[in-house]
């Protein structure tokens, strides 16, 4: 039909003299630029540019740390997951970036997190498109419509936010999922058929144990695309569709009965789920956090700040025009914009009014519900159906007007993009600023002065609170690690105005740094305070050593006497994936420091845990899980050192395999520059002292 309709209108044009007749050449032409399913892609990318990357691009993330940690600590098999059985894939895709960047040459750097986050945005838009497009025939122009809101959706606090890389990862793998089913049940084949559900089925179990609050969508999205797409195409829904059906909703069932069983059975009322759980359960306020829910999703008027920056309306402006010319491309291309009818848009609409219900759901059961962080992501496609149903319902009494009847939806889809762009742009300059100004600055001032330690030194930074880069001790102790990948330390973040800040993990008793079990634990309870070093930040963020210590830590003349900062800090230059994660030049100490050990430890290959399953099946994965993680943990407990010890205890070590009698210890390291390699192999190493040696004083 497409191609009728070109052939005629350029035949027509070649008679009138405008245009040559004849050459199939220029049906060629028109055809490779006409808008179509290829071409839809293509306008998803150049918008994630202007929602995106506009502001997002050279960040980094100032929470959500554990990610991040696990890549730098883990081995690049067991970085993958996550360490909550029903959250088990909650790293992915934030592993994925880091690895992306290890690939480009660029080691802890965040941009491999940007490229996913923008890619993974990029493929929700894709694939939304896709469902609406494969399940309603004749439905090209609003699906591409439907898919642009979606993507345009900014009505949660934290987009744009690098550390929710999370919440796309889920609902990406929920719309390959139903994307998977909704071709499942237009093939013929009952082979392809299988495969597809199984294939929708690996997405769903990626989906759901990643985050849980797509479930409802999850159960109900199969039936409506089952039976609105049969209906649509006036096929008959088969056994076979139910076969499709039960593959998928298998998953669906395991996954309720291991909620079951964690949160009934075991009883997990330690989990972070369970202590967001609401206390009023009455009707009355859950139906109020409905609506206020319901009305942020819809109302895009209330996305935007109340007072807009230049740059902010360059950039929505920007992705209006974006949108005009898509349209005016596809209107010149002859692309297909019908509209469906009536009875199709109020089923449509029906639809996504109840998925926005559904999209809510689980938060609903949540006493952070009306937070307006974390929970507005997935209302982002339901929101997009009931835009573009009603939208297109409202201009159908307008259909005889052809170009008001087309004008007056695009406008105000026009405005939903400019609300959308311009809010983005906010929430983009606003985390960017607190990675830039706060966090990067901090922790890339305290590795200008400090650029590489001793194992197991405290740092102490002590800072005023405009420039604190962190407002949780967890979170500081977290970067920290992420600026010193290399070895093991511990921090804790005092105010200038001699208080400490929230949550704080160390506290000083007799001399030692005792650790109150709230953070990051570094495998030992009790740190002499003699391994401390104190850095002070001033108000220009600049950051040098402290050589005496405050009296508002202590007064003990002991703990001042054993205070001897220039003992833990190694000379040299900071560690490459620090140089890179903080966006770093890279800077060399060379006094009042410790010379790292001419014959330093180097580890080459470490396991734990593995001798009991020498005959077993399981051995090379067990293997590939635990090598790298031991190896990099043991590394950094012996990080410049020619002589290392340590203990083989909860918090140095896990112990991979629960029901072993036996946990054998295997440890490979080289000395310097040497390529001979020393090893030991000890047996039930668990609660045993471990020393590596290298022969050389230190």
């Amino acid at each position: 039909m497409l191609s009728r309709v070109k052939s005629e209108a350029i035949s027509t044009e070649g008679s009138s003299g405008l245009m040559p007749a004849g050459p199939a050449l220029s049906l060629g032409k028109l055809q490779q630029f006409s808008f179509g399913p290829p071409s839809v892609p293509f306008f998803y990318l150049a918008f994630v540019i202007f929602f995106w990357a506009s502001s997002s691009l050279h960040t980094g993330m100032t929470g959500e740390l554990a990610s991040p940690l696990s890549s730098d600590e883990q081995s690049w098999w067991e970085a993958f997951f996550y360490n909550d059985p029903i959250r088990i894939y909650t790293n992915l895709f934030y592993h994925l970036g880091y690895l992306l960047s290890q690939a480009i040459g660029m080691p802890g750097s965040y941009l491999g997190y940007q490229i996913v986050f923008g890619l993974l945005l990029w493929g929700r838009a894709v694939l939304l498109f896709l469902i609406i497009y494969r399940s309603l025939p004749g439905s090209l122009w609003f699906a591409f419509t439907a898919g642009t809101i979606e993507l345009f959706q900014a009505s949660d606090w934290l987009t744009n936010w690098l550390g929710q890389i999370n919440q796309h990862n889920y609902i990406f793998w929920l719309f390959l999922s139903l994307y998977g089913l909704a071709e499942a049940f237009r093939a013929k084949r009952s082979t392809v058929k299988i495969i597809l559900s199984i294939a929708a089925a690996i997405a769903l179990y990626l989906c759901m144990w990643s985050y849980e609050a797509a479930v409802t969508l999850a159960s109900a999205g199969p039936l409506v695309i089952l039976l609105g797409g049969k209906l649509a195409r006036r096929e008959r829904t088969t056994w076979l569709d139910g076969i499709c059906l039960l593959i998928y909703g298998s998953v669906l069932a395991w996954y309720t009965f291991k909620s079951i069983e964690m949160y009934i059975v075991i009883g997990a009322t330690n989990s972070y789920q369970y202590s967001h759980l609401r206390s009023n359960f009455s009707f009355v306020a859950i139906a109020a956090d409905f609506i206020f829910n319901l009305h942020r999703s819809l109302a895009f008027w209330t996305w935007l700040p109340g007072h807009l920056s230049a740059p902010e309306i360059v950039n929505g402006l920007s992705a209006a025009v974006l949108w005009v010319a898509a349209a005016l491309f596809a209107r010149r291309s002859h692309a297909d914009m019908a509209v469906p009818a009536p009875r199709t848009l109020v089923a449509l609409l029906l639809i996504g009014l109840f998925s926005l219900i559904g999209a809510f759901s689980v938060f609903m059961l949540l006493d952070v519900s009306r937070s307006l962080m974390r929970t507005q992501f997935l209302s982002a496609a339901p929101a997009s159906l009931v835009w573009t149903s009603l939208l297109w319902l409202g201009a159908y009494p307008l259909r005889k007007n052809r170009l008001l009847g087309r004008l007056a939806p695009a406008a105000i889809v026009a405005l939903i993009i400019f609300s959308g762009a311009a809010e983005a742009y906010h929430y983009g300059a606003l985390y960017k600023d607190d990675w830039s100004h706060w966090f990067r600055a901090g922790y890339s001032a305290l590795l200008r002065t400090v650029p590489d330690l001793l194992p197991g030194t405290v740092v102490v930074m002590i800072a005023p609170e405009a420039r604190a880069p962190a407002s949780e001790d967890l979170w500081f102790d977290a970067g920290l690690r992420l600026a010193y990948p290399q070895v093991r330390v511990k921090g804790t973040l005092w105010l200038a105005n001699q208080k400490p800040i929230t949550g704080q993990d160390l506290v000083l008793k007799d001399g030692n740094w005792v650790w109150q079990k709230k953070g990051i634990p570094l495998g030992q309870e009790l740190i002499p305070f003699e391994k401390t070093v104190i850095v002070e930040l001033n108000d220009a963020g600049q950051a040098h050593v402290l050589n005496e210590v405050p009296s508002f830590i202590s007064e003990d003349p002991m703990v001042r006497e054993a205070y001897r900062p220039s003992s833990r800090i190694l000379c040299g230059a900071p560690n490459e994936t620090a140089l890179n994660r903080y966006e770093m030049l890279p800077v060399l100490r060379t006094t009042d420091c410790v010379k790292p050990a001419a014959q330093a430890i180097k580890l080459t290959r470490a396991s734990f845990g593995l001798d009991c399953v020498r005959k077993s099946w399981a051995k090379p994965f067990l293997r590939l899980v635990t090598l790298g993680n031991e190896t990099k943990r043991i590394q950094r407990m012996c990080h410049g050192l020619s002589r290392c010890e340590f203990d083989v205890v909860a918090g140095n070590f896990d112990n991979p395999l629960p029901a072993c009698g036996q946990k054998e210890l295997a440890i490979a390291w080289t000395c310097g520059e040497s390529s001979q390699l020393h090893s030991t192999r000890i047996s039930n190493a668990f609660d045993k002292h471990v020393e590596l040696s290298c022969n050389a004083p230190d």
